[in-house]
């Protein structure tokens, strides 16, 4: 008589358990995130180091290269509409001035800007203005310059992000 009250509590917690998996809700958004140490630079001119926590550059005197990260991607349904690059600036005369948004090899998205900090770390989240679907593969790029005055040319990658969403 023990064991079959036994057995007949174990069948109740396993369909308890059972029944909560099967009705649990999906995650709303997945940040997928690629450290930095994963960028490729395009030219790599400019002396660099990979470093444990992302990619150090100090680009030469008014300079330029392309940072490419290649961000884990999901398939459909889900989508991100939103992505994000986490870096450093040593001073005002380094920026980051272009990011781009591949799906594969077409583009998405650009954004031109002047994105700088005097030696601080900056989050640079950006809104693709629409949810996609990236079937190929997701790809930001981002082209970094310096400029000629004499002060720090220093940047560091730390990652870059996406948030997938069911959208």
């Amino acid at each position: 008589m023990k064991s079959f009250r036994f057995c007949s509590h174990m069948v109740a917690v396993l369909f308890l358990v059972g029944a909560i998996l099967a009705f649990a809700a999906p995650a709303d958004a997945l940040w997928y995130r690629v450290h930095g140490t994963a960028a490729q630079m395009q030219a790599a001119t400019s002396p660099h180091w990979y470093m444990g926590w992302g990619l150090d550059i100090n680009l030469n005197s008014s300079s330029s290269d392309w940072i490419h990260f290649p961000v884990p991607t999901v398939g459909s349904p889900m989508g991100a509409r939103n992505i994000s690059i986490y870096f450093y600036t040593g001073s005002v005369d380094v920026w980051v001035a272009q990011v781009d948004v591949w799906d594969g090899n077409t583009k998405i998205k650009s954004f031109t800007g002047t994105w700088t900090q005097a030696n601080a770390y900056r989050s640079l989240p950006l809104d693709l203005g629409a949810w996609h679907v990236f079937t190929q593969g997701l790809g930001i790029s981002v082209l970094v310059k310096a400029g000629v005055e004499m002060m720090s040319h220093r940047i560091i990658f730390v990652r870059a992000s996406a948030n997938f969403t069911s959208s």
